[in-house]
């Protein structure tokens, strides 16, 4: 047997510990993920892991996932710096929500700041950068207003663990009593737990102060590959609607605050000779698009559809005569 095959199975191993320590340091590795990368049988896979579970390495469980595959990890502890600067998962979890907002420069900026928040806050990084990733994937922020209403934060609480881990949860909606399967978090006025029932596939947004006496049922449901990001670019704000291509045009005096604007993640700028600038994007919810709209005043002007122009005119209308 030749030397490069004898030690190939070690040469993995290493290439694996690697792997745990810098691709995979957040969300571990799975037996069957070992499997598919290293093309061997689940009992090789299983040594390769225990090579390194008994190893000075000490790998470990880091979490079980909603198909309840186990990821193994490498935990990373840094005491010396976890004590001298308490830095918390939802700083950097703020931090990278921010980013969404900030021209690019910025956010090119702010990355590297949020790296060396995160370098110093390895205390266990499996479990910081695991729970900021959660959390990105099941809080898009829509746009940065904020709600006034008060959040139960023990709600708020139960329904995270229940979107992290793709688990049912019984609750009261206005009273009624409702067995939800929770997919994702969207802010914007208010926040709206995004949710399908348990007896149906239909999608739909729940105001999230009004969800109450909320128990985690522990029985996990098939999220079939649902994406929140592109569920809520359907639409405007937080209502759904069948997408429309909408087109306007602002006034010249308004053009660079429009440019700088950040009206939806499909948003497409044209700068016009005049001065002026077209903007295109695809979205629903006509009523949150004009009640935006109506913000900028006389600066900006509907071209298409003609549908969302005549409800904003329609609308015009009654803000008119109610001021009369």
């Amino acid at each position: 047997m030749a030397d490069s095959e004898r030690y190939a199975r070690i040469n993995d191993i290493i290439d694996l510990a690697v792997d745990l320590m810098t691709e995979r340091s957040s969300k571990g590795i799975t037996l069957k993920e070992i499997m598919k990368e290293y093309g061997c049988a689940r009992s090789t896979a299983e040594r390769m892991r225990n090579c390194l579970k008994y190893s000075k390495l000490e790998i470990e469980e880091l979490y079980t996932d909603g198909k309840g595959e186990i990821h193994w990890g490498i935990p990373t502890i840094q005491p010396y710096m976890r004590n001298f600067i308490p830095i918390t998962t939802d700083d950097i979890a703020n931090l990278k929500l921010a980013k969404k907002a900030l021209p690019q420069k910025s956010k090119v900026a702010l990355s590297d700041t949020i790296s060396k928040l995160e370098a110093i806050c390895k205390c266990k990084k499996a479990t910081i950068e695991d729970e900021i990733d959660s959390i990105m994937s099941t809080e898009y922020v829509v746009n940065k207003q904020k709600s006034k209403v008060k959040i139960d934060l023990e709600v708020l609480k139960k329904v995270t663990e229940a979107i992290r881990s793709s688990y049912k949860i019984k609750a009261k909606y206005k009273g009624e009593d409702r067995i939800l399967c929770p997919l994702g978090l969207i802010s914007k006025d208010k926040t709206y737990l995004v949710a399908k029932r348990d007896d149906s596939d239909m999608v739909l947004n729940y105001s999230l102060h009004k969800i109450s006496d909320v128990h985690v049922m522990y029985q996990t449901f098939d999220r079939k590959n649902f994406d929140l990001k592109e569920y809520s670019n359907r639409s405007f704000g937080a209502y759904q609607e069948n997408p429309m291509n909408v087109e306007v045009v602002f006034k010249k005096e308004v053009a660079e605050d429009a440019l700088a604007y950040n009206f939806h993640p499909t948003q497409k700028f044209t700068q016009n000779k005049d001065g002026s600038l077209n903007l295109k994007f695809t979205a629903g919810s006509k009523y949150e698009i004009i009640w935006h709209l109506f913000t900028w005043g006389d600066n900006v002007k509907i071209i298409a559809p003609k549908e969302l122009k005549q409800t904003y005119i329609d609308y015009l209308k009654k803000v008119l005569k109610s001021n009369k």
